[in-house]
């Protein structure tokens, strides 16, 4: 079981600023597409709904959530698939605990 990953979902109309949504949506949409590679999801949709929701990316987004999100994504998806699905933790530890401080606030 993957708690932190176990959450999530985005539709990023009307989100943040230009740039850093567009940078976000591409993080999300490769961090999803890892996700069902390694059968967390059955969709990349499936994904991004559940992370939009859980990060609560359905409306404005500031910088900050972005930026901190942008960067667990970035590096989530640069994990292996056992190097997610392990319970006590992975290297992105870290990014993903500031994601969630700002975005989950």
């Amino acid at each position: 079981m993957i708690p932190k990953l176990a959450v999530a979902s985005l539709a990023l109309t009307g989100c943040g600023d230009g740039g850093t949504t567009d940078a976000l949506g591409e993080a999300l949409d490769a961090f999803c597409v890892k996700l069902v590679q390694c059968t967390f999801y059955d969709t990349v949709g499936e994904c991004v709904t559940d992370l939009t929701n859980f990060y609560n990316l359905d409306g404005d987004v500031s910088s900050q959530c972005a930026a901190a999100l942008t960067s667990y994504l970035q590096c989530g998806e640069a994990l292996t698939c056992p190097e997610l699905a392990n319970p006590d933790g992975n290297s992105c530890d870290d990014l993903w605990y500031a994601a969630y401080d700002v975005c989950t606030a």
